[in-house]
């Protein structure tokens, strides 16, 4: 990438990302010209108790400089390693059949409060996982999760129009809690080109953006414990402490629920399986924002006509990357070519721009043959109820029909089998006792699920396969 100016000139510059709420003072920043001493390449197998699939290692190829930026890249090969800090006595060495690259500035570069953006293009790619985040550098009030984790982006490589921010705390797991309002849609596939991710973090607030938009806002003077156990003496702890960056690609995990390892096949279909950081900026609040502009400014983002290639889980058309239809088609107000897109009718009966051959389900577009749309996310075709009622997807009258695929919705009480006067109902949802069951999940909270099946959130699973730790679903033989 193109620069005008090196690092040292960004020291008391004002960058107009920067000038945000206040945000005008420049702590520190990484334009990723080299791979300074602030961060260090992480070495280890464990998968972080998400039963990841990929060893992280400390080689050139799974994290380097490229052209400007850091790449974070995942490989399919096998590789045997450890725990950074663990022998293998204590039985800690693992076998993964992938690896990738993991950063962080623990030790050399810690803040509390202020403006963070991360300017980012992320991987596309059946269970990809990258992630932007923070851990407390001192751990202060106990172990993880009691002493607090701050995601401020993690995505699915699958869907690349949705990412999501997630405050871990409450108590040492596994009594801890984590606070998101879940994954937000933007209007522009994160895979294809460079955005901000913002988090502001005052005594007061955390805020959430992408690309200066607002994505989520919680108030800090609360109490963050957990109801299984109290640890924190007064309202803000543990966000009240000095947290360090972290940025990682994973591959698979609990992070996409009850879906099935990813396999050779799909992985060698990744279009694009890496993370990309164009720079990582801190800003303080105070100075003065209104002077003015620093020769730093952010790489222009480039723009395709281009369609993107269907993947295992489809990709919602952008603004920016949908080739304009002569026709003058349009789906939720978005233009779009016909001979490309459908749109179709989600489960919750809104418009949805979709590749052709894609079905919706919230704001994903998928492929029948190899998920359903169960309870408003997106199942293993593996794990899908063959009683569920199947609902054809819809095309608007505005754009060309193309025949699909039927997919199997999550149960409503417009589209479940009725009770038959019977009266059976979970959380208002009238069902067929015959064909449903009314479980409750790990949360304390009523879910619809195929007859014989346990609730994990807002999952379905049957419990011979899957067991539910900590809100995801793990295999039955890693329980």
């Amino acid at each position: 990438m193109i620069r005008t100016t090196v690092l040292t000139l960004l020291l008391g510059i004002n960058i107009a990302l920067g000038q945000t709420n206040g945000f005008c003072t420049l702590a520190w920043a990484d334009e990723f010209n080299t791979l300074s001493s602030d961060w260090t390449k992480e070495q280890t197998c464990y998968g972080g108790g998400n039963n990841e699939m990929q060893c992280y290692t400390a080689r050139d190829k799974n994290a380097f400089i490229d052209n400007g930026a850091l790449v974070l890249k995942a490989y399919r090969e096998t590789y045997t390693g450890s725990q950074n800090g663990c022998t293998d006595i204590q039985g800690c060495t693992w076998t993964k059949p992938y690896t990738s690259g993991r950063v962080n500035t623990a030790g050399k570069k810690s803040f509390l409060y202020g403006r963070f953006e991360i300017r980012a293009k992320l991987p596309s790619g059946i269970q990809l996982w990258p992630a932007i985040w923070m851990l407390p550098t001192d751990y202060s009030y106990g172990g993880w999760a009691a002493s607090g984790e701050i995601d401020i982006m993690e995505a699915r490589g699958d869907n690349p129009w949705i990412a999501s921010g997630t405050l871990h705390h409450g108590a040492p797991w596994p009594n801890n809690v984590w606070t998101t309002t879940g994954d937000h849609g933007v209007n522009a596939d994160l895979s294809r080109d460079y955005h901000v991710y913002a988090l502001e973090w005052t005594q007061n607030s955390m805020k959430w953006y992408i690309d200066n938009t607002l994505t989520q806002n919680y108030d800090m003077n609360r109490w963050w414990n957990s109801s299984q156990q109290g640890v924190y003496s007064a309202r803000g702890q543990p966000f009240d402490r000095r947290f360090h960056f972290v940025l990682n690609l994973a591959v698979g995990g609990n992070f996409f629920g009850g879906a099935a390892p990813v396999t050779d096949a799909q992985s060698a279909a990744w279009a694009s399986p890496e993370m990309r950081v164009d720079y990582v900026r801190v800003w303080n609040q105070g100075g003065d924002c209104g002077a003015a502009q620093g020769a730093v400014t952010p790489t222009p983002t480039t723009t395709t006509t281009q369609a993107a290639t269907p993947t295992s889980t489809g990709q919602a058309a952008d603004q920016n990357n949908r080739p304009t239809s002569v026709a003058g088609a349009t789906c939720n107000n978005q233009a779009y070519d016909s001979s490309l897109y459908t749109c179709t009718i989600n489960e919750q009966g809104r418009q949805v721009l979709c590749q052709s051959g894609f079905s919706s389900c919230g704001n994903a577009c998928y492929q029948s043959s190899q998920y359903c749309c169960w309870n408003g996310g997106l199942l293993s075709k593996a794990l899908c109820p063959a009683a569920a009622t199947t609902v054809a997807p819809t095309t608007s009258t505005q754009a060309t029909t193309s025949t699909q695929a039927a997919t199997t919705t999550a149960a409503t009480s417009t589209n479940s089998p009725q009770s038959g006067g019977t009266g059976n109902s979970c959380n208002g949802q009238v069902f067929n006792p015959s064909l449903y069951t009314c479980a409750v999940n790990d949360q304390g909270r009523s879910v619809l699920c195929p007859a014989g099946n346990s609730a994990c959130g807002n999952s379905c699973y049957p419990a011979s396969l899957y067991c539910c730790r900590n809100g995801g679903l793990i295999q039955k033989s890693m329980c």
